[in-house]
């Protein structure tokens, strides 16, 4: 009986040694797991004020060179556009790169954009010389934090799109309309696309940015996004969201 009772000790040790080192092996790969969609996230943000803010410091910058001579006050308001621009793209640098500090930043960090932001996106994008108009029904605060943050990101990876490829003179649409069952924003452009966003590589690479990083984020929350040229010329991107989906793969 003693022997009997020292056999069945041990393997309970064993199996319970087994056990743990499971725990640990599944516990090391949750946390790169989430390391990797962390890092992910951060780079999709980085990549969405970082691409925004340069293509509209470009512009500004371009058509404060053209303007110099015939017009130095609205070459003189370009320029401090890009300042301002410049300077807002550093803040929301800092304050996105302060999650990965180990200690706690002095400033407290700002929330992340919301659709009460759309106006001054179409200001900066309309200021780069692009004229905006947009169409909106529903009320979009009524959207989840998450969904506002999408939509805006979206938004404004598809106006940097314009920035960048579209054929001069051109001007760029957005219609938002927010229902109790679903989301749906489109954004044209009139002036198409110099180079074929869905073949370039900056947009198709497996890094997760650009187009790629849009259909994820669409995709987190059930919907799709469709990117090309629109019938009646031009680019069009189309965005499908569905609230209620909650968020997939977290």
């Amino acid at each position: 009986m003693l022997g009997i009772t020292i056999r069945q000790r041990r393997a309970l040790l064993f199996s319970l040694h087994e056990k743990t080192a499971r725990l640990e092996v599944e516990r090391d790969q949750e946390g790169r797991l989430g390391a990797a969609a962390e890092r992910a996230r951060i780079a999709r943000e980085m990549h969405d004020i970082v691409a925004h803010n340069l293509s509209v410091m470009i512009a500004l910058a371009d058509g404060a060179t053209y303007a110099m001579e015939s017009s130095p006050q609205r070459a003189s308001d370009a320029t401090e556009r890009v300042s301002a621009t410049g300077r807002q793209a550093l803040l929301e640098m800092r304050r996105l790169l302060g999650v990965l500090g180990e200690e706690s930043s002095a400033e407290p960090l700002a929330p992340q954009p919301s659709l009460d932001r759309l106006d001054g996106l179409l200001a900066q994008v309309h200021a780069a010389g692009i004229p905006v108009t947009m169409d909106l029904d529903g009320d979009p605060h009524e959207l989840p934090d998450g969904v506002q943050l999408t939509v805006f990101r979206v938004a404004q990876e598809a106006l940097t799109n314009t920035l960048k490829h579209a054929a001069r003179p051109t001007s760029a649409h957005l219609a938002l309309r927010c229902e109790r069952g679903g989301v749906e924003l489109e954004v044209t452009d009139t002036g198409g696309q110099v180079l074929a966003i869905a073949d370039s590589p900056p947009f198709t690479s497996a890094s997760g940015r650009g187009l790629r990083g849009m259909r994820e984020r669409a995709a987190a929350y059930g919907g799709r996004l469709d990117a090309g040229p629109a019938p009646e010329g031009g680019w069009r991107v189309r965005l499908r969201l569905r609230p209620d989906a909650g968020i997939v793969g977290r």
